[in-house]
């Protein structure tokens, strides 16, 4: 009797056994499924956000992060999207709620700072993103961190800020790590920061490493007029002529043509363009 009952214990043990096991089966099944349902949703309103699609983009962004609020990447997208169809009001709480998680995180610290703009809270957005600049980041962190402090940059310049404007972009030039294209947006916005100077070198510098770059010596042509210099401005929009006859520099060569001929001798007096 006794062995009878040791069996039908092991019995009730192996069978409690097995349906935890099967419950576990199920649950990792029901996980995955889930897991899978919300990368579907997210995917679709992923690639709707950045075709630009930000209101179709919502409802799958809003399911994925409803089946995963764990997931930061999703959570995040949803905010993007929320931010560009200015819903403040669902955006606001949701960034909170990342930012308690994740305080040092650039990703998270990027996207306020773009909710923070939408807002017109400057302050505030530029907070934000000097964190994104010196936040923690996956990947390539000198290419993430190099774009946030882009963003600022051009967030300064829409404000006029051109103390702080001037800041940002010899920080930015540092870092520009011989990417022409955003070497040449520096150039020009030094000249939005009324730094003629620095924009000079730096598109003297571009033209040394390409001389037949002709956007590079318009620049320079403008930085030399805003300095004063209107034979140097002259040569350099002489050479705009020759590498691309297509840019519209003419008049500026009439007007310098006139003022040189106008006061030869004189070099550092400004001329209204």
């Amino acid at each position: 009797e006794l062995i009878y009952q040791i069996r039908a214990v092991s019995s009730v043990v192996l069978a409690i056994a097995g349906l935890t096991l099967f419950d576990r089966f199920l649950a990792r099944t029901e996980m995955a499924e889930v897991q899978s349902a919300a990368e579907r949703s997210w995917r679709n309103g992923n690639k709707l956000l950045h075709e630009g699609h930000a209101g179709a983009a919502l409802d799958s962004l809003r399911i994925a992060h409803s089946l995963a609020r764990d997931n930061v990447l999703y959570e995040l997208d949803t905010i993007a999207a929320l931010t560009a169809t200015r819903n403040t009001a669902e955006a606001d709480p949701l960034m909170d709620e990342v930012l308690q998680r994740k305080p040092n995180d650039g990703a998270a610290n990027l996207t306020a700072a773009r909710l923070k703009a939408m807002e017109r809270d400057p302050k505030e957005a530029e907070a934000f993103y000097h964190r994104a600049i010196y936040g923690e980041w996956t990947g390539n962190v000198a290419a993430r961190s190099r774009d946030a402090r882009f963003e600022l940059v051009q967030l300064l310049a829409e404000r006029n800020a051109r103390q702080e404007l001037l800041s940002e972009l010899i920080s930015l030039e540092a870092e520009a790590d011989g990417d022409d294209g955003l070497f040449r947006k520096i150039g020009s916005l030094f000249l939005s920061a009324d730094s003629p100077n620095r924009a000079a070198d730096v598109f003297r510098q571009l033209i040394e490493r390409n001389p037949d770059d002709a956007q590079a010596y318009e620049g320079l042509g403008e930085a030399e007029l805003r300095l004063g210099q209107y034979r140097a401005a002259r040569a350099a929009f002489v050479q705009v002529s020759y590498k691309n006859p297509g840019f519209a520099v003419g008049p500026r060569l009439v007007l310098l043509n006139e003022a040189i001929q106008l006061d030869p001798d004189r070099k550092s007096t400004r001329l209204n363009s």
